[in-house]
């Protein structure tokens, strides 16, 4: 089965000759630090950077001939802080996309009410300075998801959000059908639900595997700039010295072991 996402000999800034293959996996994480590659790496795949058929994501290579139909392939979520809205109302920025593509009104009513539906979002008449932060954050999420895509690519928001949130919002896309979610991140925290995960350090891929695998490379992590998350790096150290004998990720389970 072809890989479906696929980078091929990548050759710009610290990359050298970089291969990657992500397989279908439900949700992949690439975790890097600064100047690991991670945006750069980000931009390629989302077409930002312009290559030649060098990435290649649902068996469409990224060209200036496929480079339309490259881009429906994918939602790319980024942070509030990096996000301009073009439009004053939420249904305007929902369904200015759609109506882009030439969808009925009809069909783009029904989406607008499916992605807010998701996320349980009462904000189709507001406007989007009424928003919370939160909503406005989530609203994001809805316009990356509005056209149906295949892979969701997402530039490090996790990063900004408490673990309850970003738990919440990684459950909801994991459950959405034909999806696959490619995470880029700066830390470690609150991947555990994650399928695999890539970290990458200098344009290479120093480590991959599960949660539970990377995070016993503690040595490696704090040499690439990489920090293990506090409750699980106080867990390893009470198991080192006998106090505790599981391993855990939940600071309130933790202490209730301790006492």
């Amino acid at each position: 089965m072809e890989a479906v996402l696929h980078i091929n000999d990548l050759n710009y800034q610290v990359f050298k000759d970089f291969d990657l293959a992500i397989n279908d996996y439900k949700m992949v994480s690439i975790i890097g630090s600064n100047n690991s590659g991670k945006s750069t790496l980000f931009k390629v795949i989302s077409g930002v950077i312009p290559t030649t058929s060098v990435v290649r994501c649902l068996g469409i290579d990224l060209n200036r001939q496929n480079v339309n139909k490259y881009i429906k392939q994918l939602g790319i979520v980024y942070p509030l802080q990096e996000y301009d809205f073009l439009f004053d109302t939420v249904y305007d920025e929902l369904s200015y996309p759609l109506k882009n593509l030439g969808y009925s009104k009809i069909y783009v009513k029904r989406q607008i009410n499916k992605v807010l539906n998701l996320f349980s979002l009462d904000i189709k008449d507001k406007k989007i300075n009424e928003l919370t932060i939160e909503e406005k954050q989530l609203l994001i999420f809805c316009l990356a998801l509005i056209h149906n895509p295949k892979v969701l690519l997402i530039d490090d928001v996790f990063s900004y959000m408490n673990e309850t949130d970003s738990k919440k919002i990684i459950t909801i896309l994991k459950g959405i059908k034909k999806l696959m979610i490619i995470n880029f991140s700066s830390n470690l925290d609150n991947y555990k639900e994650n399928d695999y995960i890539y970290v990458l350090d200098n344009g290479k891929i120093k480590l991959e595997g599960k949660y539970q695998n990377i995070l016993k490379e503690d040595n490696i992590l704090k040499k690439i700039g990489l920090e293990i998350p506090f409750t699980i790096n106080l867990s390893n150290k009470l198991k080192e010295v006998g106090i505790i004998n599981s391993d855990y990720d939940n600071l309130e389970e933790l202490v209730n072991e301790v006492w």
